[in-house]
């Protein structure tokens, strides 16, 4: 494995996703976060809803991010690429788990798990899809969840509809995160323009 790239390099990369967009859509994820947390009640139909929707957008914008304006030039010219594209994920990844963990009092563990796995997902779509469609499975997958919620489901096919201390749905949630950084930093985006 290569040695970090210099902060230069790294500052331009973040710019290149559009990173600083990036974190302005997670700080507005957790405004929305915070702002229904007052108002859901622990039982109801947006108790669970509200968490996903939200973990999901998160990590939407993540995926998208992982798009590189440059294509096959960037491919052929960048040694320090890998490790660009894993300190881009793992600065949004951490960014957002701060605002997440500000924003929420309740059942933080729940959240987290949920972004986790949905990002791993993200980012394993955009290696398949490309990262302008990077959303997409992890959209049909929350509604497959979503409707897991309404029906009392605690299989592990549908992770994020178990407790927030369930230990195989954060195994679950955490080896679809590495599996999503692996292919990301090694093999990035689709190429799809």
């Amino acid at each position: 494995m290569t040695a970090l790239p210099p902060f230069r390099l790294c500052r331009l990369h973040l710019a290149s996703r559009r990173a600083p967009a990036a974190l302005v859509a997670v700080v507005a994820f957790a405004l929305v976060l915070w702002t229904t947390t007052r108002w859901l009640h622990k039982v109801g139909p947006w108790t669970h809803a509200v968490p996903l929707t939200v973990a999901l957008g998160a990590a939407a914008v993540i995926g998208v991010t992982t798009w590189n304006p440059f294509g096959e030039v960037e491919r052929t010219g960048g040694r320090h690429l890998p490790g660009l594209r894993l300190v881009t994920v793992l600065l949004l990844v951490a960014a957002t788990a701060i605002a997440f963990a500000a924003a929420t009092p309740a059942d933080y563990a729940s959240l987290l798990r949920q972004f986790v796995g949905l990002t791993g997902i993200a980012l394993l779509t955009a290696a398949l899809l490309g990262a302008r469609h990077s959303w997409t499975i992890p959209l049909a997958y929350a509604v497959i969840c979503a409707r897991g919620f309404d029906l009392g489901w605690t299989s592990l096919w549908v992770w994020p509809t178990r407790t927030g201390h369930d230990t195989a749905a954060t195994a679950i949630a955490a080896f679809l995160l590495a599996a999503g950084l692996a292919v990301a930093a090694l093999h990035g985006p689709r190429q799809t323009d």
